[in-house]
């Protein structure tokens, strides 16, 4: 893993871009001996393993521009289609998460397996109030820690329920 002294994660998404690359190309040219249910189980061994390593504490996924068109490029690789094609359907086609939804994702599963170590509102305030069963934001004065995963991960209502 790399990281930098900014925790902005760039070091990482440029160690990583190369060998998602690579994957595109060796998804590319296995394509026309394979299935393309076969092709999609290699996607997921070697592209879906690289994106998704340490996801969960990106700061944003928008700094990976450069993944998420590699991912769109593998995904009109995989379907056979021309570069103008809407990726949206062909992930809905294949069921496979974009970059973007994969790093909300993952924030949601680690929301849901740390739920009993974070606080909620009923638990510091004993008054009946509408955002009672929130979870409680923790205070910090550190603007790295308040975009951490610990304060970005605390999600509200509507996605709570």
């Amino acid at each position: 893993m790399y990281v930098d002294n900014t925790l902005f994660w760039k070091i990482l998404i440029e160690q990583i871009t190369p060998k998602l690359s690579a994957v595109c190309y060796a998804i590319r040219s296995v394509k026309p001996f394979m299935l393309q249910e076969t092709v999609k189980m290699v996607y997921y061994a070697c592209f879906h393993s690289i994106m998704n390593y340490c996801l969960i504490f990106w700061e944003n996924p928008s700094n990976s521009t450069k993944m998420c068109n590699i991912q769109k490029n593998i995904i009109r690789s995989i379907t056979g289609c021309r570069s103008r094609d809407l990726g949206r359907d062909l992930f809905k086609n294949l069921k496979i998460v974009p970059l973007q939804s994969q790093y909300i994702l993952s924030h949601l599963s680690f929301v849901v397996n740390s739920k009993n170590k974070i606080k909620s509102n009923s638990d510091v305030c004993h008054i009946y109030t509408r955002q009672k069963c929130n979870f409680r934001q923790p205070s910090s004065n550190l603007s790295l820690y308040q975009k951490g995963v610990h304060s970005v991960g605390i999600l509200p209502q509507i996605i709570k329920n």
